[in-house]
């Protein structure tokens, strides 16, 4: 019977060690600050639409913001989405849509912004529809 209680005392033993090894072992992550120059821009936009505008409305802005998104080239990554419900005071829930895009850098965001598509976009489904325009560029 002593040997058996040795045998599981040493096993207990050798897994507390282990796992306790492992788990000094675990480093948190370091941060580093990444200067612009070698990052890539954010470019952030909330949109509020104007009142009576419809749930078509909206998908239709959608719809055609994903197509403008992958018909200029300098549109690295681009995600959207309607604003998430929140009880949390720190977060402004009253947007209707966000739309995030990621560029190389600000010359590829200049030549989006100025882009004739995306010109034509901003004024054809955006503008008439918009009661306020949120950017937030990073």
């Amino acid at each position: 019977m002593t040997n058996r209680i040795l045998r599981v005392s040493l096993l207990f033993l050798s897994v507390f060690l282990l796992v306790g090894e492992t788990a000094c072992s675990i480093q948190p992550a370091k941060t580093e600050r990444v200067t612009t120059d070698t990052q890539s821009i954010n470019h952030v936009v909330l949109v509020w639409f104007k009142q009576g505008t419809t749930k078509a409305d909206i998908d239709e802005v959608i719809q055609e913001t994903n197509k403008l998104s992958a018909l200029i080239p300098q549109v690295k990554k681009m995600s959207l989405g309607r604003a998430i419900v929140s009880d949390r005071k720190i977060v402004d829930d009253s947007f209707d849509l966000g739309i995030h895009f990621m560029f190389a850098n600000q010359q590829d965001m200049q030549a989006y912004l100025s882009h004739p598509k995306h010109v034509a976009f901003v004024n054809k489904f955006v503008k008439p529809r918009l009661a306020k325009l949120l950017v937030y560029d990073f």
